[in-house]
């Protein structure tokens, strides 16, 4: 749990667990969007990368920081889906 306190520590915990996960890649590439012409592979695989970043998403906010980090985190996300970041 990531309580604002030695971060690098933490860091390193958690990238473990990603690769456990096996969402490590999604995390460190982020999503990549589909153009328009995108096969149905494409789209496919635009599907599992959405899901992984969801189960990495709920590893990091729901399970592995404290409410505080929570609250900075969450409100960050907000923002960036209003298209207010």
């Amino acid at each position: 749990m990531f309580d604002d306190k030695i971060f690098d520590d933490w860091k390193i915990k958690m990238m473990v667990v990603f690769s456990f996960e096996e969402v490590k890649e999604v995390i460190k590439n982020g999503l990549v969007e589909l153009g328009n012409k995108a096969t149905n592979e494409e789209k496919k695989n635009y599907k599992l990368q959405q899901k992984l970043d969801s189960k990495a998403r709920f590893l990091l906010l729901y399970q592995c920081v404290t409410s505080k980090i929570f609250n900075k985190i969450s409100q960050v996300e907000k923002q960036k889906r209003c298209g207010k970041s």
